[in-house]
């Protein structure tokens, strides 16, 4: 994928929520044994996600509020997909069903099943993605070469959505 970033009109809300603290928000995640190999959508699906995934890769250039401001813009610009709470019997893993609903309580995480399983793969990416800038800005005295190697692995993942996208594309 291209890098071609524009300014954006982002507002600057992102700052002020991260001087708040983080907000505590859920974060839905395929369950993991239903993860596509690829992912199948008409192709305006296709260009919005690959717009948005060139809008997050310029994004993770920008300093962690304006950054923060950028991945709400973003997520807002993509429809939110028809997801049902994942409630399985078994976890496919050596944990319980109690263990597992106890992490995912703790750390905010909701499984979902979705038809819509590259939007849900994204909007997860973004999400994660405004998190960390919101931390980044909370924290500023990070160190610059752990933040910028967190960075360098959601690029990695942009590029793998992007790939999953369009499987024609080079590695």
């Amino acid at each position: 994928m291209d890098k071609v970033c524009h300014d954006s009109a982002a507002p600057a809300a992102g700052a002020a929520s991260a001087e708040a603290g983080l907000p505590t928000t859920t974060l839905d995640l395929i369950v993991p044994w239903e993860l596509p190999l690829a992912l199948a959508s008409t192709p305006a699906e296709r260009d919005a996600l690959t717009r948005a995934l060139a809008a997050l890769e310029c994004a993770l250039d920008l300093d962690a509020p304006a950054a923060a401001a950028e991945l709400d813009r973003i997520m807002a610009s993509l429809e939110a997909p028809a997801t049902v709470t994942a409630r399985p019997r078994e976890t496919l893993t050596s944990l319980s069903v109690e263990e597992v609903d106890e992490y995912d309580r703790y750390f905010h995480i909701r499984h979902v099943h979705t038809p819509a399983n590259a939007q849900s793969l994204l909007l997860g990416l973004l999400h994660t993605c405004r998190m960390f800038m919101l931390l980044c800005a909370r924290v500023p005295q990070l160190d610059r070469a752990q933040v910028a190697t967190q960075k360098q692995g959601y690029l990695s993942y942009v590029r793998l959505l992007g790939r999953m996208l369009d499987p024609r594309k080079p590695a």
